[in-house]
């Protein structure tokens, strides 16, 4: 029995890390110990002895109320809240309708994004509709990763495509950000429909370092003096009529340079400083979309099955482009959060605990 069971059946609480206000992670989060009450599984419920949970810059976003995580709901006194929606375990425990069911099985390997999931925590309830089971040959570390940042991949090329004047091949892409977890998957996938993909990053260190684990397409460092023309070149005399941009900010003025006329700048982050000038955007017929990756669950059920399918096949042949750039006991949140938010890391930051038998 691990220590987190032992946890749960002996003195009936589990671990889990909470906020009771809004404010800098490493200053606001606390690890705490709750009653197992909290996730005693409903009917249609599982009850999921969680391994691993990523820590996504939203996760952080969110914790900090900055308003780039979305709306800051008022945290109720004496309901803290537990960070993550995503994550992958074992299920401990079946509420009686979904164990008359029979789809899932107590024992089982699953992963799971659910927005009551609540992560952060060594156990976690979560509805059946939300289980995702893994298989064999996908490990827990990748399987903890795959839901929200496919989801915003597929989101991502989506609107791409819809930007296109004309939604036929050849189509070329810039993106930056390029070596960030979602952007490794936006170039796998759009690799596969035959999209040619120049990628940006910030530093030649980075460049070097995605060239060596993702290699296929050039990679183009913003540090370096001249890297428009770099990008130019790479061109050729092929339009760019669409940029993902995971940057935003005032690296969007640069990247408007490189952009034809009526082109968008699909955009889903804001990792950069400064505001960009947006002047020249009317006159040249150019557009800034903004994406999320909950505009995902509009799509049919058969396109998100599909997209579920392609995430789970690229997992098993390629799981390098699900890079984990470190993993960190639960109780370590705060070396795993200076690790996430610090610059040039490598793939995702992951929160673990035990679930070995």
């Amino acid at each position: 029995m691990s220590s987190d069971q032992k946890e749960a059946a002996n003195v009936g609480v589990f671990t889990a890390i909470e906020h009771a206000e809004y404010g800098h992670p490493a200053s606001v989060l606390r690890l705490v110990e709750r009653p197992m009450s909290e996730v005693e599984p409903g009917p249609h419920d599982a009850l999921v002895r969680v391994s691993k949970r990523p820590i996504h810059p939203g996760d952080l976003l969110m914790i900090a109320g900055d308003k780039r995580g979305g709306r800051a709901a008022p945290i109720p006194a004496g309901a803290p809240r537990t960070p993550g929606f995503e994550g992958v375990g074992v299920i401990e425990k079946l509420g009686s309708n979904a164990a008359h069911q029979g789809q899932f099985a107590v024992g089982q390997r699953v992963m799971f994004l659910s927005g009551m999931g609540r992560t952060w925590a060594t156990y976690s309830k979560v509805p059946v509709t939300s289980l995702v089971a893994v298989p064999d040959e996908v490990s827990d570390a990748v399987a903890a990763q795959i839901l929200i940042n496919t989801m915003t991949a597929q989101v991502v090329l989506r609107a791409g495509h819809n930007a296109l004047p004309v939604p036929e091949l050849p189509v070329t892409v810039i993106q930056t950000a390029a070596g960030s977890s979602v952007m490794r998957i936006v170039t796998a996938l759009g690799q596969k429909i035959g999209l040619t993909m120049i990628r940006l990053v910030r530093t030649r260190a980075g460049a070097e370092l995605l060239e060596a684990s993702l290699p296929g397409a050039p990679v183009i460092a913003t540090e370096a003096s001249g890297w428009q023309e770099q990008v130019r070149s790479a061109m050729g005399s092929r339009p760019v009529h669409v940029i993902f941009d995971a940057v935003g900010a005032a690296l969007v003025d640069d990247l408007t340079s490189l952009l034809s006329d009526g082109g968008t700048v699909v955009n889903f982050g804001w990792l950069g400083t400064g505001a960009p000038d947006l002047s020249g955007f009317a006159p040249r017929g150019l557009a800034f979309k903004g994406v999320v990756f909950t505009e995902w669950m509009n799509f049919s059920l058969a396109e998100q099955k599909q997209h579920r399918d392609m995430a789970m096949q690229l997992a098993k042949e390629a799981p390098h482009v699900f890079a984990i750039a470190g993993e960190y006991p639960l109780a370590d949140f705060r070396k795993a959060i200076e690790h996430a938010s610090g610059p040039g890391k490598n793939g995702v930051v992951l929160l673990t605990s035990q679930v070995g038998l």
